[in-house]
C-alpha cells in the first residue's frame, strides 16, 4: 500500500485530521510490533522502510492491504488518541475494535505468513527443521511405558494420552509440541491472560482455543468518489448515485450488537430513506464536510420506515443509537413534499441526536414521535419548512445547545409532549414563535433559552400546565415574549422580556389561571406584564419599566396578587385594573415616573389607575406612588390606603 494512501486512512480514522507521515511514523511503528509480537512475525516496521533497504517493495506490502486498513491505520490511528487530550473519548472504542480486526489477522493470516518474515525465536512458532530435531526417537514396540527404548525406526509408538496446559501471559507464547506416539486424546489448554481474553468465552473453537468469539465494537469508513476517495482507504465506497446502497448495506454488516459506520468528507446523494437497521448503532459524519442531500419525496402512508419515510434518516422502534456530524441538505427547491424530514425518530427510546445540521427540509429538521429518553443535543436546524425541532407525544427528553432559526414554523415545538428538559437553546428569527408548548404538554423545563425576533418568544397553547419557564432571553418579538393562553398552574420566572413590540413582554390570556410570574425583566414593550381574562396568578418581583403604555396591566381578571414590583417610567400607567377586575391585591409595588414628583406626570399618566366603573373589591395599599395618589374612577368595595403620596385616598 502506498505510504500516501496510508497516511490518508490514519487522517480519515481521526476525523479529518492533517497530520504529516512523520506525525504518524511512530505511532505505526508501534502498530507494526505489536502485530510482531502477536503473530511472532518480523515485519519491517516504517521507520526502517526506505527504498534502499527494501529495493523490492516500492510500497509497504509485506503483508496485504486489507490488514494495513484494518490494523496498521487504525492502530496508529488509536495510539493518536492515546496521546491527545481531544480524542481520549474515542480511544475505548478504537481500542476494542483494533483488538478485534488484530484477532481476526492472527487467526487467518498467521499461516500464511511467508517463511521470510516469520519469528521462530518468539517461541509461538516452530521452525519445522527445530521441531523435527526435539522429536523423539520411536520405539520398536507399542508399549505403553513412559520412557520408550530408541529404535532404528520402522513404526510409530503408542503412548496412550498426554494432557498438557500451556499458559500465555503478556506477550509471550508458549508452544509446546506433543511427541510422536501419543494419541489423539490428548488436549492443549492455552489460559489467555492478554489482550485478547476478553474474547474468548465457552463453546467454540477459536484457533486451537476452546471459547467463542464475543464480537467487539465494530467500524465501517464510507466515502465517495465525488471527493477523492478511493477503494484502498474505506471499507465501502459509493459513486454519487444512490449513495444510501452503501450506507445502508454497511449499516446491516454490522453485528447484531451494533457498532458505527463513519461517513467521511464528501456529498451523498440520497434516493431514499436510510433505515437504522438496530439497536446501539452510530451514524456519524465529519460535520457539514459530510453532505446528505435529498433526492426523493417522503410519503405520509410510509412515515414511519421504507424507504420512503419521514426522515432522510430514520429510527423506528429503535435505541441505544446515535446520529452525529451530518449535513442533511433537505433540497426542497427539487423535493417538495411535506412529510420531508431531516432525522425522523418514531417510538424510538434512548438514542443521542448531536452536532448534525438540518436544513432546507419542506417539513422538520428533527422529529420525535411517540418517543422518549432521547437527547438531541447540539444541533442546526435552520430554513426549514415547519419546525426546526418537533416533538409529537413524547416524553422525558433532553433537548438542548441546539440552534433553531430562521424556520417558517417553531423553533422548538412540543406537541403532547410532557416531562422534557428544553435548555440553553437558540431560537431566534423563526415566522412563528421560538418555543411552543402546546395542548396538554406538561410538566415541562423550559430554561435558559434564547428566543429573539420570532412572532413571540415562548407560547404555552391550550392546556400546556404545570411547566417550568426560567431564565430564558426572549427580546425583541413582534408580539409577546412568553405568552400563556389557556395555560395554568405554570411558573415563569427569572425571564428578560423585553423590546416585544405589538404586546407585551409577559401575557397571560384566556383562562390562564394560577400561574406565578416572579423575578422577570419586561421592558420596554407596550405592556410589561398582562392578564387578560385570568385569575388567581401571583405576579411578585417582576421589573416593568419604561413600556409605551402599562407596566402591570389586569383586564378582567379576578383575585391576583400583585406585589413587590417594580413599574417606572411607563408611558401611561405602572399598574392598571381594567373591565370587571376583581378582588385582587395591588401592594408593595413602585409605580413611579422621574424621580415622582408632580412636576412628572401629565394629566393622563398615572401611578396605579383603576379605570371605568365595574372594578370591585380590590386592595391597593402599601404601594409607591410617589407624586401621583391612586385614581380609582368608580367600583365598589376598592380599598386604598398607606401608599405613598396618597392624599386623596387614605
Amino acid at each position: 500500500m502506498e505510504l500516501n494512501a496510508i497516511l490518508k486512512c490514519v487522517n480519515a480514522k481521526l476525523a479529518g485530521e492533517q497530520l504529516s507521515y512523520e506525525d504518524i511514523k511512530p505511532h505505526l511503528d508501534d502498530v507494526i510490533d505489536t502485530i510482531n509480537s502477536t503473530l511472532s512475525t518480523k515485519f519491517p516496521v516504517f521507520s526502517e522502510f526506505t527504498a534502499a533497504a527494501y529495493p523490492q517493495y516500492p510500497n509497504y506490502n509485506f503483508f496485504p492491504d486489507k490488514y494495513i486498513r484494518s490494523v496498521v491505520c487504525l492502530g496508529a490511528a488509536r495510539n493518536f488518541y492515546l496521546t491527545d487530550e481531544e480524542g481520549a473519548l474515542s480511544v475505548p472504542a478504537y481500542e476494542q475494535q483494533f483488538q478485534y480486526n488484530l484477532f481476526l489477522m492472527l487467526r487467518d493470516y498467521s499461516e500464511l505468513v511467508p517463511e521470510e518474515y516469520r519469528d521462530y525465536d518468539r517461541g509461538a512458532l516452530i521452525d519445522p527443521n527445530r521441531a523435527k530435531a526435539l522429536s523423539p526417537s520411536p520405539s520398536p514396540s507399542p508399549s505403553p511405558s513412559p520412557s520408550p527404548s530408541p529404535s532404528p525406526g520402522g513404526t510409530m509408538p503408542n503412548h496412550g494420552r498426554l494432557d498438557i496446559t500451556l499458559t500465555i501471559t503478556g506477550s509471550a507464547k508458549p508452544t509446546k509440541v506433543i511427541p510422536a506416539g501419543y494419541t489423539s486424546g490428548g488436549t492443549i489448554t492455552a489460559q489467555l491472560d492478554n489482550s485478547l481474553a476478553p474474547s474468548i468465552k465457552s463453546g467454540t473453537t477459536i484457533g486451537g482455543v476452546t471459547g467463542t468469539l464475543e464480537m467487539p465494537f465494530a467500524r465501517f469508513t464510507i466515502g465517495t468518489t465525488q471527493n477523492g476517495w478511493t477503494a484502498g482507504e474505506v471499507d465501502y465506497l459509493c459513486d454519487g448515485t444512490d449513495d444510501q446502497e452503501e450506507i445502508i448495506q454497511a449499516l446491516n454488516d454490522l453485528p447484531e450488537t451494533g457498532g458505527e459506520v463513519v461517513i467521511l468528507d464528501g456529498t451523498y446523494n440520497i434516493t431514499a430513506s436510510i433505515n437504522i437497521p438496530k439497536d446501539n448503532v452510530s451514524l456519524r459524519g465529519n460535520g457539514n464536510a459530510t453532505i446528505l442531500k435529498r433526492m426523493y419525496n417522503s410519503t405520509y402512508s410510509h412515515m414511519y420506515s421504507g424507504p420512503t419515510a419521514m426522515g432522510l434518516i430514520t429510527l423506528y422502534e429503535k435505541s441505544g443509537c446515535k446520529i452525529q456530524g451530518l449535513q442533511i441538505d433537505g433540497n426542497r427547491a427539487s423535493y417538495t413534499n411535506n412529510s420531508n424530514c431531516g432525522i425522523y425518530l418514531y417510538s424510538s427510546n434512548n438514542n443521542t441526536v448531536t452536532g448534525n445540521t438540518c436544513t432546507d427540509n419542506n417539513s422538520y429538521g428533527i422529529r420525535l414521535y411517540s418517543s422518549s429518553d432521547n437527547t438531541v443535543t447540539g444541533n442546526t436546524c435552520t430554513d426549514n419548512s415547519n419546525c426546526g425541532i418537533r416533538l409529537y407525544s413524547s416524553s422525558d427528553n433532553t433537548i438542548t445547545g441546539n440552534t433553531c432559526t430562521d424556520n417558517n414554523g417553531y423553533g422548538i415545538d412540543l406537541d403532547e409532549s410532557s416531562n422534557n428538559t428544553i435548555t440553553g437553546n437558540t431560537c431566534t428569527d423563526n415566522s412563528n414563535c421560538g418555543i411552543r408548548l402546546y395542548y396538554l404538554s406538561n410538566n415541562n423545563t423550559v430554561t435558559g433559552n434564547t428566543c429573539n425576533n420570532n412572532s413571540s418568544g415562548i407560547f404555552l397553547h391550550v392546556f400546556s400546565n404545570d411547566n417550568i419557564i426560567t431564565g430564558n432571553t426572549c427580546n425583541n418579538n413582534n408580539i409577546n415574549g412568553i405568552y400563556l393562553y389557556e395555560s395554568s398552574d405554570n411558573t415563569v420566572t427569572g425571564n428578560t422580556c423585553s423590546n416585544n413590540n405589538s404586546s407585551s413582554g409577559i401575557c397571560l390570556s384566556l383562562s390562564s389561571n394560577n400561574n406565578t410570574i416572579t423575578g422577570n425583566t419586561c421592558s420596554n414593550s407596550i405592556y410589561g406584564i398582562r392578564l387578560d381574562s385570568s385569575s388567581n396568578n401571583t405576579v411578585t418581583g417582576n421589573t416593568c419599566n419604561n413600556n409605551d403604555s402599562y407596566g402591570i396591566y389586569l383586564y378582567s381578571s379576578n383575585n391576583n396578587t400583585v406585589t413587590g414590583n417594580t413599574c417606572t417610567d411607563n408611558s401611561n400607567c405602572g399598574i392598571r385594573l381594567y373591565y370587571s377586575s376583581n378582588n385582587n391585591t395591588i401592594t408593595g409595588n413602585t409605580c413611579i415616573r422621574g424621580t415622582g414628583t408632580p412636576e412628572d406626570y401629565t394629566t393622563n399618566q398615572y401611578t396605579i389607575l383603576l379605570s371605568g366603573t365595574d372594578n370591585d373589591y380590590n386592595l391597593i395599599s402599601f404601594n409607591n406612588c410617589m407624586g401621583k395618589a391612586v385614581v380609582i374612577e368608580g367600583g365598589t368595595g376598592n380599598s386604598a390606603w398607606g401608599n405613598k403620596f396618597d392624599d386623596t385616598d387614605d
